[in-house]
């Protein structure tokens, strides 16, 4: 008896593996894969044992097509195949990459990948069901991201394909171009025709583009975030021109009822026609030295909890202690309403974080961060100013205000950290950071004024929920026990301000995060590893001292931790 197939038994199992249809009698099939396997051993043993070579040809085919039958069963009986289709498009989803800030094309074909969806045709190709589901998920195709560095006008069908099949699905776009590149127009008005669609966008050309999208204004219903990343030649550019061009691109966003995010890249004065009112977050990207004054001369349109993000501060490298050794003019800019603030610098100059804070007096700021845009790629982190730090506390009276404070990527001295921490008693949130190769910020005196007294009267942060810390462990490792049990101690003697994610469901009480950097000596590691770790681990376990929504962690720093703290 054969065990070979007839051509209706295989067209049957062909069919079945285009579907998530199950097969009638599995068990069957499962059973019959084991004789089949067990055939194609025989064969090839008969094959082997002839010397009739039109006899070893024979069992050498029936083995051939065995083996593929049994492999077409295996298919029908794979465990992938039981999954339902919203399963398979989570996992899919998985696959996929997000919509990107940098102009990441290497070539003219790893363009056309990106453009293709590449990841959903590999995907599609495993069987016709995959294929339905990639081709036919319309979130799938909502991002499109494009760099016109390489752009053919024969790549506009692909786009209008990603189009189609995004069917009603809200669109991710970014487009990048250099500015010797020239935009296709007809590339715009097509996006432009599907703005009612439009989430998140990215446009990073020159702002003349705006002519090109016309349409788009008082068509935006969904757009939540815009970045406007204009490009402009400051050496040759006609100012005036830009000007316009940039004012007639900020007008086409102004009727955008659910905008709340803009990055914005190009000049202050083009920003008036921007929604202000509803707007939660505004970052203003590559602003140089000598803009900075009428760049922060935005703030004035600012509605009260505004977050407000500097990014890619670019200074000058003038390695010098004076103040402001430029004789730039100095404008005092002042908000009641902006909350939040970021400082991204570039790093390793003589100036930082001052030339901001010179200039503001912000006495409703809850939320201070200074970081660096490369660190720690560049030779060293920016440079603290504590009389400038001082000088904007009190105009400011932020010893009221400030409840969180990211000093990151910042170089100070301990001394120097404890005078800015005596001087906001209601901060709650603190990030700080050690720098290799033997700069160290947190150390015996830091957790000292840290540790919880209550006969003492006047204790360092009272209020303090989150702390967090990138260390050479150049610390006594009892004091850091006694920080830690002193603060538990704290918070159930003593009521402190609200946890500032405490509306958040299932969020922590107080935590604390220590991660080492790679450059801390090995024996400083073991002898932390050893004393301290597992009384952390004997505090956080169930019916330790470590009651619920409390987390102490001390690891190793991420890549990612040493660049972003996570919290």
């Amino acid at each position: 008896m054969t065990l070979l197939p007839s051509a209706g038994e295989i067209a049957h199992l062909r069919n079945l593996v285009r579907s998530n249809v199950p097969p009638s009698e599995p068990r069957a099939l499962r059973s019959q894969i084991h004789t089949i396997f067990e055939r194609v051993a025989k064969c090839r043993e008969l094959s082997a044992n002839t010397t009739d070579e039109a006899e070893q040809q024979r069992y050498l085919d029936e083995a051939e097509q065995l083996e593929s039958y049994a492999y077409l069963c295996r298919s029908v009986l794979s465990p992938i195949r039981r999954l339902p289709p919203e399963i398979l498009s989570q996992i899919f989803s998985l696959c996929l990459p997000n919509i990107t800030k940098d102009l990441s094309s290497k070539d003219y074909t790893a363009e056309i990948h990106r453009l293709t969806h590449r990841e959903l045709l590999i995907m599609g190709q495993v069987c016709a069901h995959w294929r339905a589901i990639a081709l036919g998920t319309p979130s799938f195709w909502r991002i499109i991201d494009l760099d016109l560095m390489f752009w053919s006008h024969k790549m506009l069908p692909l786009v209008e394909e990603s189009l189609a099949r995004s069917a009603n699905s809200l669109l991710h776009l970014r487009l990048g171009a250099p500015d010797n590149i020239t935009v296709d127009s007809s590339l715009l008005k097509l996006l432009a025709r599907h703005s009612s669609r439009w989430q998140a966008v990215l446009l990073c050309m020159d702002f003349s583009f705006s002519a090109a999208l016309a349409e788009i204004k008082g068509n935006l219903p969904r757009l939540e975030y815009i970045h406007l990343a204009g490009l402009i030649d400051q050496d040759g550019a006609d100012i005036a021109l830009a000007l316009e061009h940039a004012t007639a691109a900020v007008s086409l966003i102004a009727d955008a009822p659910s905008l709340v995010d803009v990055a914005y890249t190009g000049p202050v004065r083009a920003l008036d026609a921007l929604p202000w009112s509803q707007l939660e977050r505004f970052e203003y990207f590559d602003v140089h030295l000598h803009e900075l004054n009428e760049a922060l001369s935005v703030i004035k349109h600012f509605p009260p909890g505004l977050q407000f993000d500097i990014r890619r501060l670019f200074m000058p490298h003038i390695h010098t202690t004076q103040s402001n050794p430029l004789g730039l003019p100095v404008t005092r800019h002042y908000s009641e309403n902006l909350h939040s603030m970021i400082i991204e610098l570039q790093s390793s100059t003589g100036l930082g974080i001052e030339e901001v804070l010179n200039r503001v007096t912000l006495p409703a700021l809850t939320h201070l961060e200074a970081t660096s845009i490369y660190y720690p790629a560049t030779p060293g982190p920016l440079l603290w100013n504590q009389e400038s730090f001082q000088a904007a506390s009190y105009r400011s009276d932020w010893a009221k205000s400030l409840t969180s404070l990211y000093l990151f990527h910042v170089l100070l001295r301990p001394a120097e950290l404890l005078s800015t921490l005596t001087s906001l008693p209601r901060l709650s949130v603190v990030v700080v950071a050690d720098h290799a190769p033997n700069e160290v910020l947190l150390n015996n005196d830091v957790l000292q004024a840290l540790v919880w007294d209550p006969d003492k009267d006047r204790t360092l942060l009272p209020n303090l929920t989150v702390f967090g810390a990138l260390s050479l462990l150049s610390f006594d490792e009892n004091l850091l026990l006694a920080f830690f049990r002193s603060r538990l101690e704290k918070m159930d003697t003593t009521p402190s301000l609200p946890h500032p994610v405490a509306d958040v469901e299932g969020a922590p009480e107080c935590e604390a995060y220590i991660r080492w950097l790679p450059e801390t000596p090995s024996e400083r590691l073991e002898k932390f590893k050893k004393n301290v770790l597992d009384e952390l681990r004997e505090l956080a376990a169930p019916g330790g001292s470590c009651r619920k929504g409390v987390v102490w962690s001390m690891e190793a720093a991420t890549e990612t931790e040493l660049k972003t703290f996570f919290y």
